[in-house]
């Protein structure tokens, strides 16, 4: 079985260095054709079992109306990012949340919401507190609780590119989670 999950966020928040990053250095990740995406096949071991991973960028470009349903659709759960130093990229993650959950045929599924961009959190004045992240996911699990649904929250940096891939095992460990309640 596969898993879809997408990198979601607004322009500019680093969701194809994110890509990037997972193409690069995860093990056996592999490029796949595909049309409107960005297809990333990867194989990942979670608690002794081989999982894989069909992680997808999609460009700006492709979200019309039409396509919506298409490239949403069968997704089980998503990479959010925000660029930290740009509170309105944090106000819009709600926007792709709700885009996702109208979207992928299955209604809540787990989240990562990814504050991009630590690595300039001192030398930009406009900094979102990760207070302000971290509440959000607590009141998004707090919603999900009949689904046990358990979205987390990490800043991070693709340009350190530090924990990167255990932020998507713990993704996984979500959705499997998830998936096995719903049976």
């Amino acid at each position: 079985m596969a898993y879809k999950i997408l990198i979601l966020g607004d322009y500019g928040v680093g969701k194809t260095s994110l890509y990037n990053y997972y193409k690069e250095r995860a093990p056996e990740a592999e490029e796949k054709p595909a049309l409107k995406l960005k297809l990333l096949e990867l194989n990942r071991r979670i608690d002794g079992e081989e999982i894989t991973v069909h992680l997808c960028d999609i460009p700006a470009k492709e979200f019309t109306t039409a396509n919506k349903t298409k490239l949403y659709q069968k997704t089980v759960g998503a990479l959010i990012l925000f660029d930290i130093s740009r509170p309105d990229t944090f106000r819009h993650a709600l926007f792709w949340i709700e885009e996702l959950m109208n979207y992928n045929g299955f209604g809540k599924v787990p989240i990562a919401l990814l504050g991009n961009k630590t690595d300039i959190r001192y030398s930009s004045e406009r900094v979102l507190n990760p207070i302000d992240a971290q509440q959000f996911i607590y009141r998004l699990n707090r919603s999900a609780n009949k689904e046990k649904i358990e979205s987390s929250f990490h800043e991070m940096s693709t340009k350190e590119a530090k924990g990167l891939l255990s932020i998507l095992d713990k993704l996984i460990k979500a959705i499997i989670a998830h998936n096995v309640e719903k049976k």
